[in-house]
């Protein structure tokens, strides 16, 4: 009974603070951007992938969710004076949709000779958008995961070897330094 009587004194207490509660935690919440489920985006910047298959000349669209690449360079073995590798690219894609038909074909092997852009734009700037640019890819690793829940989507996970890589015209892969070499 005790235990009854402080439950129903509490709610009676809040019942004056409740409001003011509810509408500073509304209040500051406010700000929080949340992802949009409709296309995988955020709001705040677009990331757009597109891909030229030179042997048909073909463009393919696709909307990733991010992106990143890494560039090793070649390194010296210090006894030998010999370089241990002549470097490597590799670009990371988490695409915001399903593999169609072309991805899956690029990524088992049968489509060669393909050129790549990513672009990136900043949605509510008048930024100037960053532009990755990429050719002769060889797919490095691919998974794509299927689950039977109502929460989650789990789309395409890239990892390709580029035999160069130029951001916003900048030739980061080979180097200047590595082309010399």
């Amino acid at each position: 009974m005790n235990r009854i009587f402080r439950t129903v004194h509490v709610c009676t207490a809040l019942k004056y603070y409740g409001q003011a509660i509810v509408f500073l935690l509304l209040f500051l919440g406010s700000g929080a951007q949340a992802q949009s489920p409709e296309d995988g985006q955020t709001p705040g910047v677009k990331i757009d992938l597109k891909i030229t298959d030179q042997a048909s000349n073909t463009t393919h669209h696709y909307k990733l969710l991010g992106s990143s690449y890494s560039v090793s360079k070649p390194f010296a073995l210090q006894k030998e004076g010999k370089f241990a590798n002549d470097g490597n690219c590799t670009l990371i894609l988490e695409l915001a949709q399903n593999a169609d038909e072309f991805l899956l074909k690029w990524v088992a092997g049968t489509v060669k000779g393909v050129k790549g852009e990513i672009s990136i734009v900043a949605v509510k700037a008048s930024d100037k958008p960053r532009i990755i640019t990429f050719t002769d890819w060889e797919v490095a690793s691919a998974s794509e995961s299927f689950y039977s829940t109502n929460e989650a989507i789990w789309w395409p996970h890239l990892s390709v070897y580029v035999k160069t890589l130029s951001v916003d015209g900048v030739p980061v892969f080979p180097g200047a330094a590595n082309a010399k070499r």
